[in-house]
């Protein structure tokens, strides 16, 4: 699962991967495009992201929206 919060740890986006199909064409489905779980466009600024496997956080890091 790829899981997004704002600096305030508000998740704000949540999609699972499907880790069967880990090539480059299917990468836009893995993918976040800056919009919240209602379609809209979160603000700009800091994001955490979490990949969620099996109940662990696997990976982790921060993505900067600037438009």
């Amino acid at each position: 699962e790829l899981v997004i919060f704002t600096t305030r740890n508000v998740e704000v986006f949540r999609r699972w991967i499907d880790v069967r199909e880990l090539d480059l064409i299917n990468v836009v489905e893995r993918s976040w495009d800056g919009q919240d779980m209602k379609g809209r466009f979160v603000t700009e600024g800091l994001y955490i992201y979490i990949i969620i496997q099996n109940g662990q956080i696997i990976c982790n890091g921060t993505v900067v929206i600037a438009r």
